[in-house]
């Protein structure tokens, strides 16, 4: 009943007030649950599409491979690997993703896994015992090893180690061109307010952390050796974070004219 409730006041609030259409690309941990949870207060569930978490490439696949009209009824598109839907989707979704740190991103999916016994990484953290330094070096998940290179450049880890410099070079080209908000963890309240505004949501954002592992230890404390494990794995994340960042205005990546052109 409340449920329905819900829905019905985000339903007259989207009619009286029809934002523009949204694609959210959620990487691993870097507070994708929290913009969620807000868009998702926005517009009717009829209109959403919300990627599987637990199915992720099988929901993607469902998702591309239905009708045109079907794909283009959806005025909101959230979750991982929701890029991969991008040529699929209506062409004038408002494009958004957020990054964090990549040393920060490792830390908090550590501590993330080991504190949710559900989650697809947990049992061979704790049965292995490992260490973060373990866990940045054991290639048990490619979500651990420059997956924003790989995310955004659409290669392999493999085709990504193979070709480094080629594979940061597209990535930042597809963050230049596909995306129309890129925002970063440590500006969020102010890389949200961007999409808010750009997409015309009336609903103020209000920074309430959802994921969040209170238990976890602060990057700036941990071992020296995981940290140097963690910037040996992720050397490519961190370069293309760092070149995000020299162009970054007012909270947000804005493209130079030469990776826009």
């Amino acid at each position: 009943m409340i449920r329905k409730l819900q829905q019905l006041i985000i339903e007259n609030r989207y009619q009286r007030n029809t934002p523009a259409a949204i694609l959210f690309d959620h990487l691993p941990k870097c507070a994708g649950s929290t913009l969620t949870s807000y868009l998702l207060k926005q517009y009717p569930r009829r209109l959403t599409f919300q990627i599987n978490g637990h199915q992720t490439h099988q929901s993607v696949r469902k998702f591309c491979d239905s009708p045109q009209d079907q794909r283009h009824q959806y005025s909101l598109i959230v979750g991982h690997f929701a890029h991969q839907t991008i040529d699929y989707a209506r062409p004038d979704m408002l494009r958004a993703t957020y990054l964090r740190h990549p040393v920060d991103r490792i830390v908090s999916h550590y501590y993330f896994v080991k504190s949710q016994p559900h989650h697809y990484l947990h049992q061979a953290v704790m049965e292995q015992n490992m260490s973060l330094e373990d866990y940045a070096f054991s290639g048990i998940s490619s979500e651990l090893e420059n997956h924003y290179t790989a995310h955004f450049s659409n290669l392999t880890p493999d085709q990504v180690k193979a070709a480094p410099q080629a594979a940061l070079e597209k990535a930042f080209h597809s963050l230049s061109n596909d995306y129309h908000v890129v925002g970063f963890q440590d500006q969020y309240a102010a890389g949200v307010e961007a999409l808010r505004q750009a997409a015309g949501l009336k609903l103020p954002f209000r920074n309430t952390q959802h994921n969040r592992n209170k238990r976890r230890t602060a990057s700036a404390d941990i071992p020296s050796a995981a940290r140097k494990a963690i910037r040996q794995t992720n050397a490519i994340d961190i370069e293309l974070f760092e070149l995000l960042k020299r162009h970054r205005r007012d909270g947000l990546y804005r493209a130079p004219q030469a990776a826009a052109a």
